[in-house]
């Protein structure tokens, strides 16, 4: 099969995984393709586009509403046509998750966020919330992801994180792991094996059409957008998840790196026509969607294979 046979079957299931989440492609879309414009979006361009992946009118009208709702995005109307553009705090979010998104998972470092349950109440939920971004629990009431991930914490639980108890700190860990000569029971904290697993499935999605590289002119603009779109929501699925562990506590070959440089290759691949597409049949308030050239550029300056980010 060419790409475009790839391309249409990978769409086609996609289309049919239930249930679709509409919401949640919608954000994928504002996060990867409407952020680096700083703009509003015409509600008919969004409608249509998701269209292309099976989800309705009704589907996306629903969940543009829930999301106005939630201030993620807002809302404006000119004439007859509304345009929604993302909300101030939606923003900053966004540029948080692009540097975890589209920037290299291998990178060491002995800084670690850790949080402190000190309450029996509500733990189970603030467990879920926490495997959401990434922290395990390697010792029982003591929550741990390596980096400063204050703002990822703040996104989720904005200043509810006390009603759980919660007492955050960093530490650095260099000193501990100096002095432990079996590190495998601080990996008991997060379930590495799921991962894997999500990972495999990600890699077993996208490597056919990997390996139909490079497109020429097999795929129109609207496809590579439409890929673009699906590998972006796949991997971010799954990248928030990884607490991007020290290669040391790592299996070695982890899956995670192959992943990424997967999809460091298929989105360089598929940028420019895809931004083609964008550029001339996505309509705002004024004309057409501009790129914000810089952020561009600095979004395609993260995306180095793991290679060039060791050596």
């Amino acid at each position: 099969m060419n790409a475009s046979t790839h391309t249409k079957s990978l769409i086609s299931r996609f289309s049919e995984k239930r249930p679709i989440r509409a919401g949640s492609f919608i954000i994928t879309l504002y996060g990867d393709a409407i952020l680096p414009r700083n703009g509003d979006v015409w509600m008919g361009d969004i409608i249509a586009f998701c269209n292309e992946v099976g989800i309705s009118e009704s589907l996306v009208r629903t969940a543009v509403s829930r999301l106005v709702s939630s201030n993620r995005i807002t809302g404006s109307k000119i004439g007859r046509k509304s345009y929604y553009k993302l909300s101030d705090r939606s923003r900053t979010e966004f540029h948080h998750a692009a540097s975890i998104i589209y920037s290299s998972p291998k990178l060491e470092n002995d800084l670690w966020t850790c949080v402190l349950n000190l309450s029996t109440v509500n733990r189970e939920d603030l467990k879920r919330k926490m495997e959401r971004i990434g922290f395990g629990d390697p010792i029982h009431g003591l929550f741990m992801k390596p980096g400063d991930c204050q703002n990822a914490l703040y996104y989720v639980f904005g200043d509810s994180l006390k009603d759980y108890a919660g007492v955050t700190f960093t530490a650095n860990l260099d000193m501990i792991t100096d002095q432990l000569d079996d590190l495998s029971h601080l990996t008991k904290g997060w379930n590495l094996d799921d991962l894997t697993e999500q990972y495999q499935s990600f890699i077993d999605q996208f490597s056919t059409i990997h390996t139909c590289l490079p497109f020429g002119d097999s795929l129109s603009d609207l496809e590579q957008l439409i890929l673009r779109q699906i590998l972006v929501h796949e991997y971010r699925r799954i990248i928030f998840k990884d607490p991007r562990l020290p290669a040391y506590l790592l299996p070695n070959d982890w899956i995670g790196y192959k992943a990424y440089d997967l999809f460091a290759d298929l989105y360089r691949a598929l940028i420019q026509k895809s931004e083609n597409y964008i550029n001339h049949y996505f309509e705002n308030a004024q004309d057409t969607l501009s790129p914000n050239e810089p952020v561009m550029n600095l979004r395609m300056n993260m995306l180095k294979p793991i290679q060039q980010v060791t050596a």
